[in-house]
């Protein structure tokens, strides 16, 4: 005599028999919905040795037949296995109503024995949908996964957290989304003119970098950027260490390498008729035009009817990306910290407004020098350039300035950060777990 309660978890049903549907004990799953009980732990006495090179055990081994009788029902108990003493029981004609009402008796029999469990174990139920053999056989074709290895699973790891590669592979991954979608927007802008306007171009680089973060986050922090690294390496030493700053550089640039390989790929033959179009030969001062489609120059090509060549010095140049990379770099900190009560509950939404930020940079400082903020999606599809044909126009450009574009994001980060720390942060109210530190 056994307890009935309604289920504390979902339980699979056991693995089908195709073949052995006629044996003593194999009652084929056919009908109508019922509700499916498994009983555990049963007391079958004497059994025979488990073999250890035995396959999975077939429903109904040994022929053995077991019935349930519950509310005065008796029903045939499929897949009873008395080598672990469970039983799986489907019971069309029990209401499910019934089930919920409280605990009722349950007398199990084996080969007309009655047989008991022990008291600390509980049937489980759930509604179970009773196919037909050919039904069964398709599912288990579908799930044969659940019952042995697969090629996929094999290059699965369980462990806890990312491993350093991983988080690298991330890093990759998130800068060459960053440099398809907002390199890519600026192909499209210059190429074909479907981005009307700079704040177009802005949006599509905004969203590019919010699902970039929202891809890779959870896996290596969405970096994303060699300045923040950098930032990050000096000011949150703890949750990131120096020790892997070189290896998220090295697949940043890498992530902004393939980014502007595909974008050189897809927009190849659009480069070429807009070249022609307009006369450019690549490698010639005026393809500073259609480099500007990778890397970034001052005054943007672009606004040289309004900003011609010459009117944005070097050193203003330096400072502007500076500046930029440093109000990003602000921003992320702030809608990061846990001691921000106005973010409680949205943390969420971070990715967005970072991403959002970006894009309002760009809108404001993009005709400068064309808002680069981030080495790595700069010099990545810059050395595709260069490799492209574009050569010195590329790197180092009309004005040796190909530099500034990396210097200066680091010095920003570093300023901000410390900025941020020393000024903004000193006046936030302490987690728990900094007034236990």
């Amino acid at each position: 005599e056994r307890r009935l309660t309604t289920p504390p978890r979902p339980l699979l049903p056991t693995r089908p028999s195709m073949s052995d549907s006629a044996k003593p004990g194999i009652h084929p799953r056919q009908g109508k919905s019922g509700t499916f009980v498994t009983l555990s732990g049963l007391n079958t006495g004497p059994s025979p040795p488990p073999d250890p090179e035995a396959p999975y055990p077939e429903a109904g081994p040994n022929g053995l037949n077991a019935t349930c009788t519950i509310a005065g029902e008796e029903f045939p108990c499929h897949a009873f296995d008395p080598l672990t003493g469970e039983a799986n029981c489907e019971m069309p004609a029990l209401e499910k109503a019934m089930l919920g009402e409280g605990p009722m008796p349950i007398i199990v029999k084996v080969e007309g024995e009655v047989v008991n469990g022990d008291a600390d174990n509980v049937f489980h139920t759930f509604d179970y949908q009773s196919p037909d053999e050919e039904e069964l056989a398709d599912e288990y074709k579908k799930n044969e996964y659940k019952y042995q290895d697969n090629f996929i699973s094999r290059f699965r790891r369980t462990g806890p957290g990312a491993t350093l590669l991983e988080e690298m592979a991330a890093e990759c991954v998130g800068v060459s989304m960053i440099a398809i979608f907002g390199v890519g927007s600026v192909c499209t802008a210059v190429l074909t003119g479907a981005q009307q306007g700079l704040w177009q171009v802005a949006v599509v680089w905004g969203f590019g970098v919010s699902l970039a973060i929202y891809c890779t986050a959870s896996i290596s922090g969405a970096h994303l950027n060699p300045a923040v690294s950098f930032a990050l390496a000096i000011f949150r030493t703890e949750a990131f260490p120096w020790r892997k700053l070189l290896p998220f550089w090295f697949a940043q640039y890498l992530g902004g390498v393939i980014g502007g390989a595909f974008n050189l790929l897809w927009f190849n033959e659009a480069f070429k008729l807009y070249e022609t179009r307009n006369n450019i030969t690549r490698g010639e001062p005026n393809s500073i035009f259609t480099a500007a489609c990778f890397g970034e120059y001052f005054p943007n090509p672009g606004f040289y009817d309004v900003l011609p060549p010459g009117s944005i010095s070097v050193a203003k140049a330096f400072f502007i990306e500076a500046w930029g990379t440093g109000i990003l770099m602000f921003v992320i900190l702030a809608l990061t910290d846990p001691r921000h009560k106005i973010f409680t509950g949205t943390k969420p939404l971070a990715p967005f407004f970072i991403g959002f930020t970006v894009a309002v940079l760009i809108s404001l400082y993009a005709p400068l020098t064309q808002a680069g903020w981030n080495p790595a999606r700069d010099f990545g599809p810059r050395l595709v350039a260069a490799m492209a044909g574009w050569g010195k126009v590329a790197i180092p450009g009309p004005e040796n300035g190909f530099w500034l574009y990396i210097v200066a994001p680091h010095l920003g980060t570093v300023l901000a950060a410390a900025f941020y720390d020393v000024v903004m942060a000193r006046g936030l109210a302490p987690t728990e777990r900094l007034k236990e530190d």
